[in-house]
């Protein structure tokens, strides 16, 4: 057992602002990947284009928490752009 831990979300993006959010979210992931050793992907729906998944594996949950507390400055943005959210954390199980 690891002190992994990964984050599952999906998102509503106001319609016609999908592109936006796929930018603004993908700053953020590089981030995440550079400096807190995350492994964010982000899906798109392909029936309903205003809906993403964004999932990945964090070291632990406290540098998740730390990205978490340095990005909230630069994800406000994304407040503009999501009608609704559900986030997740989660543990792996398989495989």
């Amino acid at each position: 057992m690891t002190d992994e831990v990964w984050t599952h979300a999906t998102f509503t993006v106001s319609e016609g602002r999908e592109d936006e959010f796929a930018e603004v979210w993908s700053g953020l992931a590089r981030r995440a990947r550079d400096e807190f050793g995350a492994s964010p992907t982000l899906l798109r729906d392909r029936e309903r284009r205003n809906v993403f998944l964004g999932f990945g594996p964090w070291p632990d949950e406290e540098t998740m928490h730390a990205f978490r507390s340095a990005g909230a400055e630069a994800s406000a943005p994304l407040e503009e752009i999501v009608e609704h959210a559900e986030t997740y954390l989660c543990e792996r199980l398989f495989p």
